[in-house]
Formats: structure tokens, C-alpha cells, sequence
């Protein structure tokens, strides 16, 4: 209500807006969680020209903390159109945000679209998409990612191994999937491992 306030006199002794003017408007009606409001203020925005990485972010990862991940989605589409293109701390929010909303076909989808960007996975990325796909039973999709993660060279660390091996009920698949980490994990690891191996064997 201040910043409308403040709006209002603004125009009202005659004084043009900005891109730098609205922009902080935009990011208190984000915060506010006003969503009409913030997209209305960023159409006009993009009317004027003004929208850039700084302001399409705002509203991406709004949209991403309100639960809206198709919008946030299509406005990363039309950053695209725009020529413009999410920096790798935003990519790697938004996929751990959208896993969080139980969205991970949309975080595979913004995972390829970093990858595309030039910006390399590291073992923290794979984890979240990997115990997602866990979780919605995917596993195929899950071990396709821990194939390529190995491929690239990158180590998986024990939180996905667990994961991967928790939820295999079939108990072939599961020491298969011991037999081959055996070569990315110490000793240590392996102990841990192996326990929730028995925990998910008994538990099955």
C-alpha cells in the first residue's frame, strides 16, 4: 500500500517512471506474493522494453516459490525468445524448487536447458533430480541419471547410492546396483550402504 502510495505521488507532481523505479515495485509484489499485481507490473515492463535477466528472474523464481512452476516455466520460454538466459545459480534453484513441488518432468526439462546453457551438473543437481525420480518410482529415468553422471566423470556420493538402492524392491536389481558402486564408494560408504540395503530388503 506505501509503494502504491508513493506511486501515486510520483505521478501525480508529473514524474515519469523507470526501469528503475519499477522494478523494486515489482520485487515488493513479489514479496508480497500480490501475483496479479506482479505480472500486470511486468507486462508493462516488457511493454516499455524494459525487462531484463535481473527482472525475468523475479518473477521466475516468485512463481517457483508460489507453487506456479507451468508459469514459471513459460516465462523461462519466453526469456528464451527474448535471447535472454538464466544464470547457473537460478538454474540450479529453480530445479531444487520445482523438485520440491513434486515437479521433476519440468526440473528434467530447465536440467537440459543448463546443460544446453553451458553450465556443468555437479553431484548436489543429480542427488535432488535422482531421489525426485525415486520417489515417483521412476527408476529407470533414475539410473539413466546415474549413468550419465558417472559418464561425466562426476563420483556419486552415498545419499544417492541410498537412494537408488532403497528403492529397488527387486533384490537382484539391488545387488547389481552394490556391485557396480563398489568401485565409487569407500569402505565406510559401502558399510552405510549396505545396511539400508538390509533395512529395504527387510522392509520388503
Amino acid at each position: 500500500v506505501l509503494i502504491e502510495m508513493r506511486m501515486k505521488e510520483m505521478h501525480d507532481y508529473g514524474w515519469k517512471f523507470s526501469k528503475y523505479t519499477l522494478t523494486p515495485v515489482l520485487q515488493v509484489y513479489c514479496n508480497a506474493g500480490k501475483f496479479e499485481k506482479a505480472l500486470s507490473m511486468f507486462n508493462d515492463m516488457n511493454e516499455r522494453g524494459w525487462v531484463d535477466l535481473h527482472i525475468f528472474s523475479v518473477l521466475v523464481m516468485s512463481f517457483s516459490k508460489w507453487g506456479e512452476v507451468d508459469k514459471a516455466f513459460e516465462l523461462i520460454e519466453r526469456m528464451e525468445d527474448h535471447n535472454i538466459t538464466l544464470n547457473e545459480k537460478t538454474f540450479r534453484v529453480l530445479i531444487h524448487g520445482f523438485v520440491k513441488e513434486s515437479r521433476v518432468d519440468k526440473a528434467l526439462q530447465l536440467f537440459d536447458k543448463m546443460q544446453q546453457s553451458g553450465f556443468y551438473p555437479d553431484v548436489s543437481l543429480y542427488d535432488v533430480l535422482i531421489g525426485g525420480l525415486c520417489k515417483i518410482k521412476e527408476l529407470e529415468k533414475a539410473l539413466h541419471l546415474f549413468s550419465e553422471m558417472k559418464q561425466l566423470g562426476i563420483h556419486p556420493d552415498v545419499k544417492i547410492l541410498t537412494k537408488l538402492v532403497t528403492f529397488f524392491s527387486e533384490e537382484k536389481k539391488m545387488i547389481q546396483l552394490l556391485e557396480e558402486m563398489q568401485e565409487d564408494i569407500d569402505e565406510e560408504a559401502m558399510s552405510l550402504l549396505y545396511n539400508s540395503d538390509l533395512n529395504a530388503l527387510v522392509k520388503n
